[in-house]
């Protein structure tokens, strides 16, 4: 055997090594705006392959105007770039966006998570013109000056999707019920703990009903050293019952929802950049939190 089949020999096999461990090719980077915080994927431009769509700056200059960037797919697993398109209020920036089909005409719309200085957030509706772009944002308020983190599900079983939010500074979960037409009717606020951070829907007592979870950065801890998930159960009219309150380490920032043993209940994943360790100089770690099925973790 020459050396150069012996090369090739060993190159198949490193390759096939990675792709058996579950590794991937080497990144393509698109450029994009200044400052992506957040990506969705959809077909937005209706052709049979996924694009993305991400958050970014107008212009170096931050606080100008919130724009979306698209970058239409081309189903091999290349993209490029699209047009670019107003998000927000001027004197914003987007920081966080999700997508559904809020008007049912089957093209996804965007939900996009709005915040400036001195001045309230705002979330604002992008609906999908079916061509890879967005008509004009209509902005809604959710009851405080910082939103983060949104999150689309049927709350109260119209089959209209609806949006959650998650508010800082009034430590709240901000509920719009859709009208099926691309309009929302007005945030109904309910109490979570003190800087929630990201959500996530699911049904974690399985009667049906889309629960929401948070992740409580500071919890109900004055000094933010004893973060906490909150879970408010769906009623199914788009209503919630009081928070379940979980103890989860330090600075929970985020929540992933699957069942990760098995037993069909949904379990929790959430991201904790200081661990279970009040000092913080510690690595980080990921909290696992098995559910019950009937709401508890």
């Amino acid at each position: 055997m020459t050396k150069n089949c012996i090369t090739y020999i060993l190159l198949a096999l490193l390759i096939t090594t990675a792709i058996c461990q579950g590794g991937f090719r080497p990144p393509v980077n698109y450029p994009v705006n200044p400052s992506p915080t957040s990506v969705v994927e959809g077909d937005f431009n209706r052709d049979g392959n996924l694009d993305l769509v991400v958050t970014g700056c107008g212009d170096a200059n931050c606080f100008t105007q919130a724009v979306v960037l698209v970058l239409l797919g081309h189903g091999n697993g290349t993209f490029s770039r699209g047009d670019q398109f107003v998000a927000g209020p001027p004197n914003t920036t987007p920081d966080t966006l999700a997508s559904g089909d809020f008007n049912g005409d089957g093209v996804p719309d965007l939900v996009v998570v709005n915040n400036g200085i001195n001045q309230f957030g705002t979330v604002s509706i992008l609906l999908g013109d079916g061509h890879g772009g967005f008509l004009a944002p209509v902005s809604y308020s959710v009851g405080g000056s910082t939103p983060v983190w949104p999150v689309v599900a049927d709350f109260n079983g119209d089959d209209n999707l609806d949006i959650a939010v998650s508010v800082t500074t009034t430590a709240s979960v901000a509920v719009l019920l859709g009208n099926g037409d691309g309009t929302f009717g007005p945030a109904v606020n309910y109490d979570v703990g003190t800087s929630v951070q990201g959500i996530a829907v699911a049904d974690v007592n399985e009667d049906g009903n889309p629960d929401i979870i948070s992740a409580d950065e500071c919890g109900d801890d004055p000094a933010c050293r004893a973060g906490t998930v909150s879970v408010l159960l769906g009623i199914g009219d788009g209503s919630f019952e009081p928070r379940l309150i979980f103890a989860e380490g330090m600075f929970p920032l985020s929540v992933a929802v699957s069942d990760f043993n098995g037993d069909g209940h949904a379990d929790l994943a959430i991201a904790n950049p200081c661990g279970t360790d009040p000092t913080c100089v510690s690595p980080g770690g990921v909290g696992i939190m098995l559910g019950n099925g009937d709401g508890t973790f």
